[in-house]
This record gives C-alpha cells, sequence and structure tokens, in this order.
C-alpha cells in the first residue's frame, strides 16, 4: 500500500495540473497581416488595402473603413471577404488619394467563436519628394473587444455553462459508475430503495444543472449580439457558423433533457442501471461537448484542428467526470443513505470512495490532453507573463497548489483510514464528517477554477498576442510528429496500470501465473517506452531542421532550366555591390525543395550588363556549415543567369552572389523561408522555444548600442517585388547619429526620391527638392534608443562569421508587434552590432554599421540657427 500511495501522489499532481487548462476556450478574429503593411510609408497611394485575419470571419458583418487624417471615410466601395480565404477583408480605394496620414479600422465577427474584435493600423502616403506630409492625423488603436459591459459578464456566463455541464454529465457518470455498485453492500432494504436512499439527491442536483445548462444558452446568444446592437440582432448571429452550431447545440441540449426525463421516471423501477435513458443520456451530453468544443481555440487552429479539438473534447469531458463526481461525492457521504443502518450505509459509501477514486484514476489519460491544448496555445514560458491569457493561466496554475494540498489530504489521510474503519465494521461517523467537509473543501476549489477559467476563454490565446505563432506541441499537430504527446500519454497511462494493479489484479488478464510475468514486463516497460518517445519527440524539431536532402549543380555550360515565365518570380531582392553595380536575384518557388534562382546584374542606369560568370553560395545562418556552391549558367538570349539548387529547411537563408572577374562583385542577401511559404507579404512566426542564453546576448547588445557616442551605418531596403519597376525596388539610406539627440540621414530612392534629414534637438530640417531647408520643431529623440525591439521575443543563437574583421555571432529574434524577423551579427570581441538584416511585409532590409563612438560632427544648417 505504501507503493500505492506514492504513485497516487504522482496520479494527484499530474492530474491537478491537467484541470488547470481551460477545458474549452473562444478564439479571436485578431490582425495577422496587411496590405500595405502597419505603419507603411509609401510614394504611390495603394489601388486596395487588404488585411488578413488569424480565423476567418464573418462577411456582411465584418468591416473595413479607411480614414484620412480627418476622419472623413475615403471609400464607398463594398467590403470583400474572399471566399478562397476567408481571412482576407478588402476594400478598394479610389484613384489619386493625395498625400497623408490614413487610418485602416477594422472590425471582425469570428465564423469559428462569433465574437466581435477590432482595431486600427495606419498608413502614409508620402509627398512626391518623399518627406512626411502635413495635417491632421488620427491615432492608431490595438485591437480590442467591443462589449460595453466588459469580459466579465461572459465570463460569469461561461462558468455557469462549464458548472452545468460538470454537475448533468459528471454526474450521470457518478450516478453509474460509483452509486450503483456501491448499494451491492446494502441488503438490509430493497435495491430500489437503497438506490433512491443514495442517488436520490444526484437529480435535484442534474435539475439545477440544466436550468443552467438552458439559461447560460440563452444568455450567450445575448452576449454575442450585445456588440451588434442588442437582442434584436440575435437574428445575425444565428446566420454566423456560431450561431449554427449554437442551435446544434441547444439541440443535443433538449436530447439530453428528454433521456434525463426518460431515466427519472424509470428510475425506481431499473435502479440507476444501464438502460436506453441513461446511455442516450451520455451520448447527448458527449455531442453537447463536441458542439462545445467546436468554438474554441482549438477549432481556430490554420494546422491540426481535428486533433486540437479532439483533445478539447475528451479533456472537458474528463474536467467534468471529476469536478461534477467531486460535487455527487460530496452528496453521498453527506445525505446520502441516512435510512440505511449505520454499519451497511458506512460500507456502501466506503465502496463508492474506492469506486470514485479509481474512476478518477483512469480519466488521468483522458485529462493529459489538456496539457497537450495548453502547449499548443502558449509557446513559451515568457508569455505566462507578458500576456492577459498567460496571466490568467497563471493565476490559476497557482489556484491549484490548495487543490492539490486538499486533495492529498484526501487521499493520503482521510480516505484509506475512513474506508479501513466503514469496511471492517468499526464506527466511522466521526471520520465520514471530516472527509466529507475535507472532500467539500476539494470541490469548491476545484469550482473556483472554472470561474478562473470562465476569465481565461475571453482572452485570446498567447499564440496570437505573444507572437510565438505555435506552442511546442502545435508542432505535432502539424507535420505528424506525434512522438513527444505520445510519450506523455504512454507515461500516464503507466500510471494508471500501476495504480490499477494494485487495486484490482483480479480484474487483469495477467494477474497470475505466467500472466504475472507479462504484467510485470508492461508495468517495467510502459514507462521506459515513454520516456524513449518523450526524448525522441524533443529531438524531432531539430533534426528536421538540419539540412537532409542536396540537389547537385548543373554541370558548367548546361543550361539549368528554361528561363521564368511572366509572373513565375516568388521572390526578387536587389541590392548594390561594392562598385556601384546592382545585383537583382529572382527566386521561384521561394519553398523547401528545388528552386530556381535568376541572377542580372545591372549598371547605375539599371540596364543589363553581360558578365563572365556567377556562383551562388547557399548556407543557413541557424548552424555553422561550409556554404554549399552553385555556379549559374547564361540563359541564351538573355543578359542573365541561372541555376538551380535544393533549399531542404526553412529559416534563414543567405545568398552570396559572386560575380566573376570582379572582386568587389559580391553581395549578400538574407531571407527567411517559412512553411507554407509566404515571402515577402508574409512572415511566419517562430515554432521553436527561445534560447535563454541568445537572449542574454540580446539584452546585453541593447545595453551596448543605447549607450554608444557616435554611429554610422549604411541601410539598403527592397521591397523583394518585381513590381513596380520590373527590376526591383529599392532604397539606400546612409546614416550618422551622436548622443544625445543628433542625427542625420541621406534617403536615394532612384527615380523616385531623394532627400535629407537633419535632427538636433527638438528641431527637424529637411531640404524639399530645389528649395531651401524648412525647419520644425518635434520632441527631441535619442536615436540610440531600441525602444521598438521591446516585443523581440523568442531569441536563437545562430553560427558565427567574420564581418569588418572582427568574429560576429548571429542572433535571431522575431518581433511580433511589426511583424519582422531580425538577424544581428554581434562582435565577439567589442560586443558591437556589426550587421542587421530585418525580414517584414514587403521590407527586406540589410544594414552595416560602423565607426562606433567615432565622434561625429551634425549640425543644423544656417537656415535653423
Amino acid at each position: 500500500m505504501r507503493w500505492l500511495r506514492v504513485r497516487s501522489l504522482a496520479l494527484l499532481a499530474l492530474g491537478a495540473a491537467l484541470l488547470a487548462r481551460p477545458p474549452v476556450a473562444w478564439a479571436h478574429a485578431l490582425l495577422v497581416r496587411s496590405d500595405p503593411p502597419a505603419n507603411a510609408r509609401l510614394l504611390k497611394p495603394p489601388a486596395r488595402v487588404s488585411a488578413w485575419f488569424s480565423e476567418p470571419i464573418q462577411p456582411g458583418v465584418s468591416a473595413l473603413r479607411v480614414l484620412d487624417g480627418s476622419g472623413r471615410q475615403v471609400s464607398d466601395e463594398p467590403v470583400t471577404v474572399d471566399p478562397a480565404d476567408p481571412t482576407r477583408m478588402s476594400v478598394a480605394l479610389p484613384g489619386g488619394l493625395p498625400p497623408g496620414f490614413y487610418l485602416v479600422v477594422w472590425e471582425t465577427l469570428s465564423r469559428v467563436d462569433g465574437h466581435f474584435r477590432l482595431g486600427s493600423f495606419e498608413f502614409i502616403v508620402l509627398n512626391p519628394d518623399g518627406s512626411l506630409p502635413t495635417g491632421p492625423r488620427l491615432a492608431a488603436t490595438p485591437a480590442t473587444g467591443r462589449s460595453p459591459a466588459g469580459a466579465l459578464p461572459a465570463a460569469l456566463v461561461k462558468f455557469a455553462a462549464l458548472l452545468g455541464t460538470a454537475v448533468v454529465v459528471g454526474g450521470a457518470l457518478f450516478t453509474l459508475a460509483v452509486t450503483r455498485p456501491a448499494i451491492g453492500a446494502v441488503s438490509a432494504v430493497g435495491a430500489a430503495r437503497a438506490y433512491r436512499a443514495f442517488g436520490g439527491r444526484w437529480w435535484r442536483l442534474a435539475l439545477i444543472g440544466m436550468v443552467l445548462l438552458f439559461f447560460t444558452g440563452a444568455a450567450e446568444l445575448l452576449v454575442q449580439a450585445r456588440p451588434l446592437g442588442g437582442a434584436t440582432a440575435a437574428g445575425v448571429v444565428l446566420r454566423t457558423t456560431w450561431g449554427e452550431r449554437w442551435l446544434w447545440r441547444q439541440a443535443a441540449l433538449l436530447l439530453l433533457a428528454g433521456a434525463l426525463a426518460a431515466w427519472w421516471r424509470t428510475d425506481a423501477r431499473h435502479g440507476g442501471g444501464w438502460g436506453w435513458p441513461p446511455g442516450l443520456a451520455l451520448l447527448a451530453g458527449a455531442a453537447y461537448l463536441v458542439l462545445t468544443s467546436a468554438t474554441s481555440h482549438a477549432a481556430a487552429l490554420p494546422d491540426g484542428s481535428a486533433w486540437a479539438i479532439l483533445f478539447d473534447v475528451v479533456h472537458l469531458g474528463a474536467a467534468a467526470v471529476w469536478v461534477g463526481g467531486l460535487l455527487c461525492l460530496v452528496g453521498l457521504l453527506r445525505w446520502g443513505g441516512r435510512a440505511v443502518p449505520e454499519p451497511e450505509r458506512a460500507a456502501a459509501q466506503a465502496v463508492a470512495v474506492r469506486r470514485f477514486s479509481l474512476m478518477a484514476a483512469t480519466s488521468v489519460v483522458l485529462l493529459a490532453t489538456g496539457l497537450l491544448n495548453a502547449l499548443v496555445h502558449v509557446a513559451s514560458w515568457s508569455a505566462l507573463g507578458q500576456t492577459a491569457y498567460g496571466r490568467v493561466l497563471t493565476a490559476k496554475l497557482l489556484l491549484t497548489a490548495p487543490l492539490l494540498a486538499v486533495a492529498g489530504a484526501n487521499a493520503f489521510l482521510l480516505r484509506p483510514r475512513f474506508v479501513r474503519a466503514a469496511l471492517q465494521g468499526e464506527t466511522a461517523s466521526a471520520l465520514r464528517r471530516r472527509l466529507t467537509r475535507l472532500v467539500a473543501v476539494e470541490a469548491a476549489v476545484a469550482v473556483a477554477v472554472l470561474l478562473v477559467v470562465g476569465l481565461l476563454v475571453q482572452e485570446p490565446p498567447a499564440r496570437l498576442t505573444a507572437g510565438g505563432g505555435r506552442g511546442p506541441f502545435a508542432y505535432p499537430l502539424v507535420v505528424g510528429n506525434w512522438a513527444l504527446p505520445g510519450g506523455v500519454l504512454v507515461l500516464v497511462a503507466s500510471i494508471v496500470l500501476w495504480l490499477w494493479t494494485d487495486v484490482r489484479p483480479s480484474r487483469l488478464p495477467f494477474g497470475k501465473g505466467s500472466g504475472g510475468r507479462v504484467g510485470r514486463a508492461l508495468r517495467m516497460g510502459l514507462p521506459i517506452a515513454g520516456l524513449a518517445l518523450v526524448l525522441a519527440g524533443m529531438a524531432a524539431p531539430a533534426a528536421t531542421e538540419a539540412p537532409t536532402v542536396t540537389s547537385p549543380s548543373p554541370p558548367a555550360g548546361v543550361p539549368a532550366s528554361p528561363g521564368f515565365r511572366a509572373g513565375e518570380t516568388a521572390v526578387a531582392l536587389r541590392y548594390q555591390t561594392p562598385d556601384g553595380r546592382f545585383v537583382l536575384l529572382e527566386v521561384t518557388p521561394w519553398a523547401v525543395g528545388t528552386n530556381q534562382f535568376r541572377v542580372t546584374v545591372l549598371d547605375t542606369g539599371d540596364q543589363p550588363l553581360a558578365v563572365p560568370g556567377v556562383t551562388l553560395r547557399l548556407s543557413r545562418l541557424e548552424q555553422e556549415e561550409t556554404p554549399r556552391a552553385v555556379p549559374a549558367v547564361a540563359v541564351p538570349g538573355e543578359r542573365a543567369l541561372q541555376a538551380e539548387a535544393a533549399l531542404p529547411a526553412t529559416g534563414w537563408w543567405a545568398v552570396e552572389v559572386d560575380v566573376a572577374g570582379n572582386e568587389n562583385g559580391t553581395v549578400r542577401f538574407y531571407l527567411r523561408l517559412d512553411q507554407p511559404p509566404g515571402a515577402p507579404l508574409h512572415v511566419a512566426p517562430p515554432d521553436y522555444p527561445s534560447d535563454p542564453a541568445a537572449a542574454q546576448l540580446f539584452r546585453r547588445t541593447v545595453a551596448r548600442f543605447e549607450g554608444l557616442t557616435g554611429l554610422r551605418w549604411r541601410e539598403e531596403l527592397t521591397s523583394g517585388l518585381l513590381a513596380p519597376t520590373g527590376i526591383g525596388a529599392w532604397v539606400l539610406t546612409t546614416g550618422a547619429a551622436a548622443a544625445p539627440d543628433r542625427l542625420r540621414l541621406h534617403v536615394l530612392s532612384p527615380g523616385y526620391s531623394e532627400y535629407e534629414l537633419v535632427r538636433v534637438g527638438g528641431v527637424s530640417c529637411t531640404p524639399p527638392r530645389g528649395q531651401r531647408w524648412r525647419c520644425e520643431r518635434s520632441e527631441a529623440e535619442n536615436p540610440f534608443d531600441l525602444g521598438y525591439q521591446a516585443s523581440a521575443t523568442v531569441f536563437r543563437l545562430g553560427r558565427r562569421e567574420r564581418v569588418d574583421g572582427e568574429m560576429t555571432r548571429v542572433l535571431l529574434f522575431y518581433n511580433p508587434a511589426q511583424p519582422a524577423w531580425y538577424a544581428w551579427w554581434v562582435g565577439e570581441e567589442s560586443g558591437e552590432l556589426r550587421r542587421q538584416a530585418m525580414v517584414a511585409p514587403g521590407h527586406v532590409m540589410l544594414t552595416r554599421f560602423f565607426a562606433h563612438n567615432t565622434p561625429v560632427s551634425i549640425t543644423l544648417p544656417p537656415e535653423a540657427r
């Protein structure tokens, strides 16, 4: 029995931790990306504004409005939701929008959960000379809900629904699996009378639960309709996908009510047996759970939602069994069997306590799915403190501490003593009272956890708001690597097997004789197998990132493949060589597998040049490796070269283009490859955890950069697209800064604009084309302030590389606020930031920093003095 108690303690700890995860959570349609991107500065006004959201949105109700600086709506065109991509909403804009500040206000009604969200973002149409426009400006707002009453009423409604589900579904199973077998210990009265004595009070509890479910069903509909105008808008909500599932859920609830009514009528005759009414009630309850999970966070996952919904259903059912069973156990101990003589009453209650413990132990396998779902929606430990979802989840985890303490006292102190005394015919009244009080406390804490869950489900999951993208267990949902979750389930199953073989060895086929050896082998082998699967699953993501396939380079002089067809290019990058020429790199399809690379060398007038040869060198930033050389061959009839090479893994790729015959003709390109591919207009969030050592290097680098007294830099920016020039966009910025508030910039966009900026303190000056300097006052800014990187997350160390004579370490991270990926080259000796690559929607940038802490003279032009 000592081993049994130790194993039971482990079981209770795991079960309580898993219950801390919410059984169901509602999703939210949040802005993922837009075109033009948020805070974009455009030389030409866009013809259309498009926005992509985290889940499908309801057409006809969702809205997208574009306002000018004075708040006037600039477009009367209808808003459309793409039928092929229901996460995309767009609106056409009139031609000839003047320079100014524009605010895009979006409102979404989620198809998954019917929740409203709204927010806004800004884009700027610059003056023809590239300077900022003047005029009024509206402030953008972050995404928020639109319920005027706040989240508390919705949280209370959800709490009541969860409690009603636990009472009805968990209570029904408790009655069948615990109360019915327990009355076998009663012989002083008939079976029907004994059943009524011990289980009759459950019907009162079931009635309360059904009233709660019907009430919360109507309340949920009103809560969903309130942002649309109140109860009169309920018809609009019912026409959504959420409304359809709500109607099906109410149908399942009516079926459950009918089955319970039939069960109640036959209860006295059948003594609570397994007739068709109880079976139909359990089936209707299961359907209700499935339809509830169909409007959860799991249903909103872009990949693997079917598996996530299955986990959610199983977890919700297991939590209902636990909480509902605890409430019924309190009633059975406190009021059950008063008409039965004391020795038999205590014996029946002892059997019920043992049966409930065994049922809860078997449910641990089901509760494990809650942990898997939680790890899908929380991508990192930092998200627990950085997001509202994470903070509420943390509070709920802390609430499980007293639940563990009370459950442990019940399992290892009072419950064994009560069962032993009752089955041996000893007086157990005092022990019953103490056990009843402690089980009541355990049930109260479990109900409090459900109340916190009601608050939690009102928040967007941390995978969206923290920029983590996917949690650790979203990886197996997407690519089918089930070693990690499978190992967890095997470990939990091994705990249940150890418990069951100690409590009910006679019920197992390997309890005695040669079968006993099989049982012992399983009890020893399952934990080892589970641990091996967990370790294999943890290693699998890293293994999939390592290159495993290479594609042979085409023989010299043999064309790699036919030339690119019009419109085929996926990514187009354009940077300048040290000798002043340009290299245009086109890649298609920019996806894992074989890719076609096309290189065109341009002169300063953007005319193609004939070059003797080009070699591509491909490598990944995440790991140390020798770049793979791929020679390019001439495209017949064109001044361009082409090559074919495999990109076997996602992540950061470096493509060095060496132009033969010129030692200053090397250009480096850096770009992210995602799966599915989205560049250059979309970047995917990270799908791996953050490295503490990399995070520490990031903090040191930021502190070092913000402490600089002087700096110079050269920055090249390209859009990743061939349009609108046909040869790729390119903007060059050269800058210098001096602490604490001096800045000088020169921005060149060939064929579009060229301008300068000088800022000293609170005075900023720019010379419009062909005119004298114009100055205006503004707030002084620190040019070395990296506050915009405060949201940076998921840090990772990459390879070592020599930059400007110093060995550097590559630091990779993601900033969800922009959203953008960054690669920093940090000097190992100096600690200085030497190079930066940034990839954001429509923005691919490469910056070289130099002259760190070198004195820089920056003064205002004479006109401003």
